[in-house]
């Protein structure tokens, strides 16, 4: 697990070097206390853990609300079929402060 840790970190300041537009790619240890940077505004990416020894991508670049304010979109991208876990939308929700109802996973 460690070593996972340490090639995150490595390629996540690749990306960040090579496109310092692209907001989020926080440290991954961060969603286990949910103790994320808030990305509010923007566009961002960020890896999570699952929970359930396994890894996904959420974004919210291009993420439109389509009018409607209330709601925050959210995309997944995951290899495998769709398992929000609880401890996957607690980090969703701290991640782009707001509450896990207003949160639409597509």
């Amino acid at each position: 697990m460690i070593c996972v840790y340490f090639m995150y970190r490595i390629v996540c300041r690749l990306i960040k070097k090579c496109y310092p537009q692209v907001k989020g790619l926080q440290d991954v240890s961060l969603g286990q206390t949910l103790a994320f940077d808030v990305e509010c505004r923007g566009g961002f990416v960020q890896i999570l853990h699952t929970g359930k020894g396994h890894w996904l991508t959420i974004s919210t670049v291009d993420c439109d609300a389509d009018g409607d304010e209330c709601k925050a979109y959210v995309d997944v991208f995951d290899s495998m079929p769709p398992a929000i876990t609880t401890s996957l939308e607690n980090q969703i929700a701290a991640l782009i402060c707001t509450k896990k109802a207003a949160i639409v996973l597509r």
